[in-house]
């Protein structure tokens, strides 16, 4: 078998056994190497051959639709309801069903226990049986969320939003000081500097045939919120009894108390 390995690509009429997700056959491969060689799928040449779930496994299935109906149920209230209070709880709940449904699908992959045994089984018949190793190229998509306060919840609502929400992957976070001066002319002339923290968020993450870039920062929402502070704190000195810049005598401060 080592030396009938097909390294350039020839046309087969295959009949299949695909260790993949997506297949529904038998899973995990009881062995994952063939010579050292990766092995991702094995072929025969004479038809499909399929060994059934047990029970266990038929069981968590049933059990994911069911929480991936549940899910879907709150994210329809989360989308369509107008209050804050309420939308926090559907935040909760939907995290929740979101950590049951992640340990399903890993209980689901563990249930899924076959031997060699059980690959003799969907051999047996078989003319010719090929051992498949794939090299493909994943596309790569990056995608540049709205700005937010919070941008690790920008990122999760649009996961959720486009059913991705089970690729965890990886966040990393950049941070940098930004400094927003606030200046007033009147009733005199004073700059105030303050500093802030802006943040970038990016989460990595590979599916089956994509590679994710999702990233989120909180630069625009913080500067509106200091434009906000400006006009207050402007707001608030002009109705200050004893205003900044101006000279008073005792009598008069006085009075004004």
């Amino acid at each position: 078998m080592e030396n009938n390995i097909i390294k350039e690509p020839k046309l087969i009429k295959l009949g299949c056994y695909n260790a993949t997700s997506h297949t529904g056959l038998v899973l995990p491969l009881p062995s994952k190497t063939f010579h050292e060689i990766d092995i991702d799928a094995i072929y025969f040449d004479d038809g499909i051959r399929i060994i059934p779930e047990n029970q266990k496994t038929q069981s968590l299935r049933s059990t994911l639709e069911q929480y991936q109906k549940i899910q879907q149920q709150h994210q329809k209230q989360l989308n369509e309801s107008e209050s804050e209070m309420f939308k926090t709880f559907l935040k909760e709940k939907i995290n929740q069903v979101e950590e049951e449904i992640k340990n399903l699908q890993q209980d689901i992959i563990k249930s899924q226990s076959y031997n060699i045994e059980d690959l003799l089984k969907l051999s047996n018949g078989a003319k010719k049986i090929y051992l498949f190793t794939f090299n493909t190229i994943k596309k790569t998509i990056h995608i540049n969320l709205p700005e937010s306060l919070n941008p690790y919840e920008q990122i999760r609502d649009w996961k959720r939003a486009n059913n991705l929400y089970a690729y965890e992957g990886e966040y990393n976070r950049e941070s940098k000081s930004g400094n927003s001066p606030i200046t007033i002319t009147e009733p005199a002339y004073k700059e105030i500097n303050i500093s802030y923290a802006i943040n970038l968020l990016e989460n990595n993450f590979e599916t089956e045939d994509k590679i994710y870039r999702i990233t989120c920062q909180d630069t625009k929402p913080k500067r509106d919120i200091l434009m906000d502070y400006q006009k207050d704190y402007i707001a608030w000195l002009n109705q200050c009894y004893i205003k900044y810049g101006f000279t008073y005598q005792g009598e008069t401060i006085r009075d004004k108390f």
